[in-house]
């Protein structure tokens, strides 16, 4: 399973995201499965995400009159997207840590 050269049917480096994994875990005093049940109970279904998005969406019509179109949804999403990316140029690199740097050239 790990070790060796990656097949056609498995990722490169399973064993790599597992022992991160494994570690962050170990830090916060819970076994990988445990930190892997709490992480899953953080994270939204597609269909969660589409729900809260409409959600907000609905919220900054009634407050504000802001519905943006799709093609201005796609706008706030490239700037959002531009401004994040500047933002983790900025990061430091973190040894044996969750965040890591994101060269951008």
């Amino acid at each position: 399973m790990c070790g060796g050269p990656p097949s056609p049917r498995t990722p490169p480096y399973p064993c790599r995201g597992r022992d991160l994994l494994a570690e962050i875990a170990a830090a916060e005093g819970l076994s990988l499965r445990a930190y892997l049940a709490r992480l899953a109970d953080t994270l939204l279904t597609p269909a969660e995400r589409a729900e809260r998005a409409e959600q907000a969406r609905a919220v900054l019509n009634a407050s504000n009159g802001c519905a943006p179109t799709p093609a201005g949804q796609d706008d706030l999403d490239a700037e959002l997207d531009r401004r994040l990316t500047q933002g983790m140029k900025d990061v430091p690199l973190q040894r044996g840590g969750w965040l890591r740097r994101i060269d951008h050239g």
